[in-house]
C-alpha cells in the first residue's frame, strides 16, 4: 500500500513538472506576441517566470514544516495554478492592447521596460510562485530519515524533470501544434485540478510515518548551526563550505544555462528554429538533467565522500562541456556521412536528434547531479531538508536568471559562444577549487583534484568556441536526397563551397556574410547575407544601388498606390534595399523596426562603415521588435507599412503572418494607407498560402498580389480602400533618374505591371475554404514546420500561376483596363519566349484575353500574329498573317511571314510568299531571304542578295539580330565554304549558345572544315543542350494539346522526332 502511495505521488509530481513546462511555452509564447520578441524583452519574461519559481521554492521551504497536510496543499496549490491560467492566458493573448493605451517610446525605452517589468510581474508571480512550492513541499512529505535524504531529494527532482521533459516535447510537438494555445492550456488546467483531486483522496487514506531520530550523516561531519524546532534554514548559521557549497549551486545554474543559451544559437540553426526544432533542444537539454538525478539518486546515500563526488562530478561538467561544444562543430558532418551511408531510410531530423543527444547527455547529466548532490551535502538531519532544498533551488534559480541574462544579452553578443563558455567553466572551476579546498580532507586527495582544476582552468584559455561556418553552411539540409553521393553530402564543408567575411553572433540570430563561387563565375562581386543560415539578402557589391527585383516591389507597390504617402514602417532592415528605395523618395519618415542588430552590423560591413541609407534624415532606425512597436501604436498612424520577414515558419517571425497581426497592422494604416507584406514561397506548399492568402484578405478588404513564376516569392497588398494605379504617377517614377537606376529590373510602368497576379477578389474566392492563421492555432508555423522536415513536391507557385486570368480590372481604373493600347503594351512586357522565362504562361493567358477581345479585328491580326510566333503557335500566327496580308499587306507582315514559314522548314511556302508580296519588300527581308534560297537551293539568287548584305552588314545585323548570322553561316556552309561559315555560326553560337539548329551547321561546318577538336568540343555543348531542348519541346507540345492548339503540337511532335541526337 505505501509503494503504490508513494508512486502515485511520484506519479503527481511528473505531472507538475509536465504541466509546468508547457504552461511555461504556451505562456512565453503569447507574452512575446504583447512584450515583443527582443532578447531583452524575452530574458525579462523568463526572468520573472524563474524569479517566481525561486522565490516560492524558497519561501515554502522556510514553512514546509508547519503544513499539517502536504500532500493536500500540494494539490490546492495545483489546482490554483490550473484554474488561474485558464484565465491568464486570455489575459496574455491581448497583452498588446493593454500596452497600446500606455504612452510607450519602444519596448527597451526605462518606462516601457518599467511597465513591462511590472504588469508580466503582476500575472505570473502568482502561479510561478506555486510551481516553485512543489519541490519543498514533496521533500517535506518524503524524506523521513537522514539516511534516505540523498536518494529521496535525487528522486523526486528528476522525475519532476523527466516530466518537464515530457512538457516540453508534448508542448512542441502535440499539444500546441494539435490543439493549439488554449485547448493546450486548458487541458493542463484540467490535469492540474485532476492532481488536486488525486491528492485529496491520498491525504485521505495515506498516513504519513513519523519522522525518525536524528541520524548524522557524516556528509560533513559537523552539525548545522540552528534551531532544530525552528526547522528553517538561517544563512548566517552556515559553515564557510556551505556557503560556497551554495554559492556553487548559484553558479551551477549560471553556467548550466549560459551554456544552455549558447548550445541553443547553434542547436537553433542545426535541428531548426521553428516550433519542433526549439521543443527538442529543451526536451534533450532536460532529459540529460532528468537522468543525471535519476542515477544519482540510485547510489548517493551510499557514498560515504559526498564532496569527493561534488567536486569529480563538477570536473566532468567542466570537461564535457568543452567537449560537448567542439563535438557540436563535428555535427553537420557527422549528419551527413551517417545520412550517406544510412541512406535516407531514417529521416535527417533523427539522426540530428540522435547526434544531439549523444553530444549534450553527459554535460547535462552532470549538471542534473549537481543540485541534488549539492542539497544533500548541505542537509545534516531530515528536518531540514525542505528548507535547505527551498534555499538551494532557490539559489541555482537565480543562478539560471543570471546566465540567460549575461550570456544571451550581454556576453555573446560583446565577447562571443566561446569566450562566454570560458567565463560559464571558469566560475565553475573556481568554486569547484574552494569546495576542494575547505571539503577534502585527504591531502593526497585534495591535491589530486585541485591539479586537475588547475590543469583545466590553463586548459579553457584554449578553447576556440564553436565554430559557426559548418553549420551555417548545412542550415538548408534538412532532408537527405535519394541516391545521394558521399561528395555531394559532403560539398557543403569543402573549404571552397561558401567563404565567410563576417559572422556576428547577435542577441537573437547569427548574421553571415560570405560568398560562394559555385553561385557565379563573378561570385567576388557579391555578398549573401543570413540569418542563422538562412538567405536574407544579396548583396552585389560593385552596384549596390541597384535594387533586387522583390525588395524592390516590396516598397515600389505601396509608394505607387499611396496618395501623397508621409510616413512609412518597415518591418525589418533586411539587404537595406527596401529602406533605400523608400528613403530616396519624398516620404518624410521612414520608421524601422529591426529586431537584431547584427543585421545593421552587417550593412555596415559592406558599406565599410559608411551606410548611407542609414544617413538620411528621414530614416529613423529602432532596433525594436516590430508587432510590439505597432501594436504599441508608435508614431503611427501610417500611409506606408511594409513587412519583410524572410522566413514565414522561424519562431518569432511566424507571428507576423496571422490574423492578429494583420488587425494590428490595419489599426496602423492611415485612411488610404496602403499594406505590402513580403511572403518567401520556400517551404511552403499550396494549403499553407492558401491559409495566408485566405487570413490576409479576410483582414483587408482591397488588395492584390504581385509575383512572377518559379521566383519562389510573392509581394501581398493590402488597404481599406480600393487600389488603383495612377499612370501618371507611375511614368514620373519611372521618368525620374535616380529610381531608374535603382529599378534595374523595370525599365517601363508596364514591365512594373507584368508582376501583378490577381485581385485580392479572386484571391478570395480560391481560398474561401482555407484554414484561418491565427496566434492562437499557428496552422501556417506548425505546418511549414513540418515541410521543414520533409521534401515539398507541391509548389505554390503553381497555384499562383495556374489561377493566373490576367485581370488588370483589378489594379487600374476601367478606362484604362478597356484601352488596347494598354494591353498590347502589357504584352510587350509580359512576353517571354517558351523555356526562356517561367513568366511564358502569364504572357500565354494575357495573349488569349487579347485574342478573345480583338480575334475579329483585322487591323489587330499582325500584333496577334508576332504574339503567336513568339510562343512557337506557328499555324495560328500563319493563319493571322495570310488573312493580315490579303487585306492589309504591310512590310513589317511579309518579314514575319517568312520567317513563321522557316521556322517550320516550310520553305515553299516562304519562297511563295517572298515572291507574291514581292513590293513590300524591305531592307530587313533580305536577311530572311538569304536563308529562303539557301534552304531552296537557289545559289544564284542567295549570292545577289547576300552580297548586297554583305556591303551593309552592320545596317542589317542592326535590323535582323542574330537570326542574320545564321542565315549566312547556313549559306557558307552549304555552298562548300566552312571557314567562312564558321566566322558567322560561332557569332550566332554567342548570342544564342542554345540554338540546336545553329550548333548543328556550327559543328559540321568545323568538321568539314577539317577543325575535330572544336568539333568534338561544342559535340559534347550540344548532348547539353539536345536533352535540355528536347524536354523544352515536350512540355510545350503537351501544353499545346491540353490548351486545343492540336496542328501547332503536331508540329512540334514531328520537329522532336526530327531532332538529331
Amino acid at each position: 500500500m505505501k509503494n503504490r502511495m508513494n508512486l502515485a505521488i511520484g506519479a503527481l509530481f511528473f505531472f507538475s513538472g509536465l504541466t509546468s513546462l508547457v504552461y511555461q511555452a504556451v505562456w512565453i509564447r503569447t507574452l512575446s506576441l504583447g512584450v515583443g520578441s527582443t532578447s531583452a524583452s524575452m530574458s525579462l519574461v523568463l526572468s520573472i517566470f524563474f524569479f517566481g519559481l525561486s522565490a516560492g521554492s524558497y519561501f515554502t521551504g522556510q514553512f514546509a514544516h508547519k503544513i499539517k497536510k502536504p500532500i493536500l496543499f500540494y494539490g490546492i496549490i495545483e489546482a490554483f495554478i490550473g484554474v488561474y491560467a485558464i484565465g491568464l492566458v486570455y489575459v496574455l493573448t491581448h497583452f498588446h492592447s493593454v500596452l497600446a493605451v500606455l504612452p510607450l517610446t519602444g519596448s527597451l525605452s526605462w518606462f516601457g521596460t518599467l511597465c513591462k517589468f511590472a504588469l508580466v510581474f503582476i500575472l505570473l508571480i502568482a502561479p510561478t510562485l506555486c510551481m516553485g512550492a512543489s519541490l519543498p513541499l514533496l521533500i517535506q512529505f518524503f524524506v523521513k530519515e537522514d539516511k534516505s535524504v540523498g536518494r529521496l531529494v535525487s528522486l523526486l527532482y528528476g522525475v519532476n524533470t523527466l516530466g518537464a521533459v515530457a512538457g516540453a516535447f508534448l508542448s512542441g510537438f502535440y499539444f500546441i501544434p494539435k490543439f493549439g494555445i488554449y485547448i493546450a492550456n486548458h487541458s493542463m488546467a484540467a490535469l492540474n485540478v485532476l492532481i488536486l483531486l488525486v491528492a485529496v483522496y491520498l491525504q485521505k487514506h495515506y498516513q504519513p510515518l513519523e519522522r525518525g531520530d536524528s541520524h548524522k550523516s557524516g556528509a560533513l561531519n559537523t552539525e548545522l548551526k540552528k534551531d532544530l524546532n525552528k526547522k528553517s534554514l538561517s544563512l548566517s548559521a552556515l559553515t564557510t563550505l556551505q556557503k560556497f557549497l551554495l554559492v556553487s549551486c548559484g553558479v551551477t545554474g549560471f553556467s548550466s544555462i549560459a551554456a544552455e543559451v549558447m548550445w541553443n544559437k547553434y542547436l537553433g540553426i542545426f535541428l531548426g528554429s521553428n516550433i519542433f526544432g526549439l521543443s527538442l533542444i529543451l526536451t534533450l537539454f532536460l532529459l540529460g538533467i532528468a537522468i543525471g538525478s535519476l542515477v544519482l539518486s540510485t547510489f548517493i546515500d551510499k557514498v560515504k565522500d559526498l564532496v569527493k563526488l561534488y567536486v569529480a562530478v563538477l570536473l566532468l561538467a567542466c570537461i564535457m562541456m568543452i567537449g560537448a561544444s567542439y563535438l557540436l562543430n563535428l555535427a553537420p558532418i557527422l549528419t551527413n556521412v551517417i545520412s550517406y551511408y544510412i541512406g535516407g531510410s531514417v529521416s535527417l531530423i533523427i539522426i540530428k536528434s540522435a547526434l544531439t543527444g549523444v553530444i549534450l547527455f553527459l554535460p547535462t547529466c552532470f549538471f542534473g547531479a549537481l543540485l541534488p548532490l549539492g542539497i544533500r551535502l548541505l542537509t545534516d538531519k531530515a528536518d531540514m531538508a525542505a528548507a535547505i532544498t527551498g534555499v538551494t533551488y532557490s539559489i541555482n534559480t537565480v543562478g539560471s536568471i543570471l546566465g540567460s541574462y549575461f550570456a544571451g544579452i550581454i556576453l555573446i553578443p560583446m565577447i562571443g559562444s566561446g569566450r562566454t563558455l570560458q567565463i560559464a567553466i571558469l566560475l565553475l572551476l573556481v568554486t569547484g577549487t574552494a569546495v576542494t579546498v575547505l571539503g577534502l580532507k585527504k591531502t593526497i586527495t585534495r591535491t589530486v583534484f585541485l591539479l586537475l582544476y588547475a590543469a583545466l582552468f590553463v586548459g579553457s584559455f584554449n578553447y576556440e568556441g564553436i565554430n559557426f561556418k559548418n553549420i551555417v553552411k548545412s542550415a538548408y539540409y534538412q532532408t537527405t536526397p535519394k541516391d545521394l553521393s558521399m561528395k555531394e553530402a559532403m560539398r557543403f564543408f569543402a573549404k571552397d563551397a561558401e567563404r565567410f567575411k563576417l559572422i556576428v553572433e547577435g542577441q537573437t540570430a547569427v548574421i553571415s556574410l560570405s560568398q560562394d563561387p559555385a553561385e557565379a563565375t563573378n561570385w567576388e562581386d557579391y555578398l549573401r547575407l543570413k540569418t542563422n543560415g538562412l538567405n536574407e539578402s544579396l548583396y552585389d557589391v560593385k552596384n549596390l544601388d541597384h535594387l533586387p527585383k522583390y525588395e524592390a516591389l516590396l516598397g515600389l507597390l505601396p509608394y505607387a498606390l499611396a496618395r501623397d504617402p508621409q510616413k512609412a514602417f518597415v518591418v525589418g532592415y533586411g539587404g537595406g534595399y527596401t529602406v533605400d528605395f523608400l528613403s530616396s523618395t519624398d516620404l518624410k519618415e521612414v520608421y524601422v523596426a529591426e529586431l537584431e542588430h547584427g543585421i545593421i552590423e552587417a550593412a555596415q560591413f559592406v558599406y565599410k562603415n559608411e551606410n548611407p541609407i542609414l544617413k538620411r534624415a528621414n530614416v529613423n532606425l529602432n532596433i525594436e521588435d516590430a508587432r510590439f512597436a505597432l501594436a504599441a501604436k508608435l508614431g503611427g498612424p501610417y500611409d506606408i507599412i511594409v513587412s519583410q520577414p524572410s522566413h514565414s515558419w522561424l519562431s518569432g517571425v511566424a507571428n507576423l503572418f496571422t490574423s492578429e497581426y494583420f488587425e494590428i497592422v490595419k489599426s496602423n494604416l492611415s485612411d488610404r494607407g496602403i499594406f505590402s507584406q513580403w511572403l518567401n514561397l520556400y517551404n511552403m506548399d499550396t494549403a499553407v498560402l492558401k491559409s495566408v492568402l485566405h487570413t490576409f484578405y479576410k483582414t483587408f478588404p482591397y488588395g492584390a498580389i504581385f509575383s512572377d513564376r518559379g521566383d519562389e516569392e510573392m509581394i501581398m497588398i493590402g488597404s481599406m480602400h480600393p487600389i488603383e494605379f495612377n499612370h501618371n504617377k507611375l511614368q514620373a517614377i519611372f521618368q525620374n533618374k535616380r529610381f531608374n537606376e535603382q529599378l534595374t529590373d523595370f525599365k517601363t510602368a508596364y514591365d512594373f505591371l507584368s508582376t501583378f497576379s490577381m485581385g485580392r477578389e479572386e484571391v478570395v474566392a480560391l481560398t474561401k475554404d482555407a484554414e484561418l492563421n491565427t496566434d492562437i492555432n499557428a496552422y501556417a508555423e506548425v505546418r511549414q514546420s513540418q515541410l521543414f522536415y520533409t521534401f515539398v513536391n507541391d509548389h505554390p507557385g503553381d497555384f499562383l500561376i495556374n489561377n493566373y486570368r490576367a485581370n488588370f480590372k483589378s489594379i487600374v481604373s476601367d478606362e484604362v483596363a478597356r484601352d488596347p493600347a494598354f494591353h498590347l503594351n502589357m504584352l510587350q512586357s509580359l512576353r517571354k519566349f517558351p523555356g526562356e522565362s517561367q513568366g511564358y504562361q502569364k504572357f500565354y493567358t494575357a495573349l488569349q484575353n487579347y485574342t478573345k477581345n480583338h480575334e475579329n479585328e483585322v487591323d489587330q491580326y499582325y500584333k496577334l500574329a508576332e504574339f503567336n510566333y513568339q510562343i512557337e503557335l506557328y499555324a495560328k500566327a500563319k493563319k493571322y498573317l495570310d488573312q493580315f496580308m490579303a487585306k492589309k499587306p504591310t512590310p513589317e507582315a511579309l518579314d514575319l511571314l517568312i520567317r513563321v514559314n522557316l521556322a517550320t522548314k516550310d520553305y515553299a511556302s516562304a519562297l511563295s510568299a517572298y515572291n507574291k508580296y514581292a513590293q513590300y519588300q524591305s531592307a530587313s527581308t533580305d536577311c530572311y531571304a538569304v536563308g529562303v534560297f539557301t534552304y531552296t537551293s537557289n545559289w544564284s539568287k542567295a549570292k545577289t542578295i547576300l552580297n548586297r548584305v554583305l556591303s551593309k552588314y552592320s545596317d542589317y545585323k542592326a535590323l535582323c539580330g542574330s537570326y542574320l548570322n545564321q542565315s549566312l553561316g547556313a549559306y557558307y556552309f552549304y555552298n562548300g565554304s566552312p571557314q567562312e561559315a564558321i566566322q558567322y555560326l560561332q557569332s550566332s553560337y554567342d548570342e544564342y549558345p542554345y540554338d540546336l539548329r545553329n550548333l548543328e551547321l556550327l559543328i559540321s561546318a568545323y568538321f568539314a572544315n577539317g577543325q575535330s577538336y572544336s568539333g568534338n568540343y561544342y559535340s559534347s555543348i550540344y548532348q547539353g543542350a539536345y536533352d535540355k531542348e528536347k524536354n523544352r519541346l515536350d512540355s510545350l507540345a503537351y501544353f499545346f494539346e491540353t490548351e486545343g492548339h492540336k496542328e501547332d503540337a503536331e508540329f512540334i511532335r514531328k520537329q522532336i522526332e526530327n531532332m538529331k541526337r
